[in-house]
């Protein structure tokens, strides 16, 4: 945390630029970890590891935790969003 001191001479403008400021860093979210996500078609992100043809499959996707805002898996060219399912450790874990 920081401390500024804010006179009333200062104006409300500086008041302003601060206040953003502020609001930008409580907000912020730190960079994109691309080394934090990972799939493969084994048995932990395919499930059934060997599917017979057309049947449901589960997909998995593993992410550093908070490192995505969402996960989109496309399937025959038609996006799917994929949905939070797990959180463990320092990943998190999306399915579909």
């Amino acid at each position: 945390m920081f401390n500024v001191d804010i006179n009333p001479s200062d104006g409300l403008d500086k008041i302003k630029r601060l206040d953003a400021c502020r609001k930008y860093m409580l907000n912020m979210r730190p960079v994109f970890n691309k080394s934090g996500i990972y799939a493969d078609t084994t048995k932990d992100y395919v499930i059934p590891e060997e599917p017979e043809a057309n049947s449901v499959v589960t997909l998995k996707f593993r992410t550093a935790t908070n490192n995505v805002d969402y996960v989109i898996a496309v399937c025959n060219g038609v996006p799917h969003l994929m949905t939070k399912t797990e959180k463990r450790n320092e990943f998190d874990y999306y399915s579909l």
